[in-house]
């Protein structure tokens, strides 16, 4: 039979309130009370029941993690860093997948409150801010303004476009594709599109530029990225350079040898991220390199500061820097 805080008091000869106090850390316990206790949950090999020690402390040390898409890169590797950062200081992370969905968004929301969790990471805003203030949790958003009360942890997208607008001009190039996020207010990636933009005219390069649009079929399935960038590049065949994400550049690169397109000789490629995968295809993508176990960490530090009741800044924008691979024309 297992044993209780009372079994343990007994063996111990103390109060179940001295035993709470030393399971949880908080009140002054002697020395010589404290070895005795310690002693008495090894005797009787005493597990502490989360649920109830949860209860006393209003914590359950578990952070909901909200995210678009787990099979899209990027958010498999936010999450796989936050998981690791949240199980360093002892939580854990009940992770929702809404695939775009605004009702699945919803019911998440209401499984995370029904679970007690501690706070949220929010990587999806399909829904009114109201309604993610309306759970009063301490919430922090990755990639999404939502409004100055819930922090956001980005990097820098408008220094990230510059940097790529920067490098296709000096490589020789003047006519250039963006294929990326441009159109979502909210999503303050779309920084980088307008950086792009603005630093391409300044440079005198002609931009030809289009939004993947992620149309499902009958059956439910995306159009896959290589046959969204097979189409782009197919309308605009006079294009010297491209700038878009790592996967879709991973894309690029399979359509130009599908065609007999020399990278970077006859086409340059830049991609954002630096995903795990980049260096290692052939040839290796250069990118924009942005700290996505930063992001990861800073988003867990900033949760658990507002958990704390701490002040914590409305931005933390994160440095990038462009890594020059086998994709572009280094001089």
């Amino acid at each position: 039979m297992r044993a209780t805080i009372k079994d343990v008091a007994k063996l111990a000869g103390v109060s179940v309130a001295s035993i709470s106090r030393y399971l949880n850390n908080k009140g002054y316990i002697s020395d010589v009370t404290k070895e005795k206790i310690k002693q008495a949950i090894h005797e009787l090999n005493y597990q502490p029941n989360e649920v109830a020690r949860a209860l006393f402390k209003r914590q359950t040390k578990t952070i909901g993690v909200i995210i678009p898409n787990i099979r899209i890169y990027f958010f498999a590797e936010l999450v796989n860093y936050i998981e690791y950062f949240a199980s360093k200081i002892g939580f854990r992370i009940m992770l929702c997948n809404t695939d775009y969905s605004s009702e699945r968004e919803k019911e998440y929301l209401e499984m995370l409150k029904n679970h007690q969790i501690d706070g949220i990471i929010l990587a999806s805003h399909t829904l009114p801010v109201e309604k993610y203030k309306s759970l009063q949790l301490p919430v922090v958003s990755i990639d999404r303004y939502l409004d100055d009360t819930i922090p956001l942890i980005t990097s820098d997208n408008e220094l990230g476009g510059k940097l790529a607008a920067e490098k296709l001009y000096q490589s020789g190039c003047r006519k250039v594709g963006y294929f990326g996020l441009m159109n979502d207010k909210q999503n303050v990636t779309t920084i980088r599109y307008e950086s792009f933009k603005k630093y391409c005219d300044e440079f005198g390069l002609e931009v030809i530029a289009e939004q993947p649009e992620y149309k499902k079929d009958i059956n439910g399935q995306k159009h896959s990225d290589l046959e969204l960038v097979r189409n782009y590049l197919a309308s605009h065949k006079k294009l010297e350079g491209l700038f878009t994400v790592d996967p879709l550049a991973l894309a690029a690169i399979r359509v130009c040898q599908e065609n007999g397109v020399k990278i970077p000789t006859d086409f340059q490629i830049i991609g954002y991220d630096d995903l795990a995968f980049a260096e290692m295809t052939f040839p290796s993508i250069t990118t924009i390199k942005q700290p996505i176990s930063q992001q990861a960490e800073h988003a867990i530090s900033k949760l658990l500061q507002l958990m704390n009741g701490e002040e914590v800044p409305s931005r933390t924008i994160l440095p990038v820097e462009l890594i020059e691979r086998e994709s572009t024309i280094n001089i």
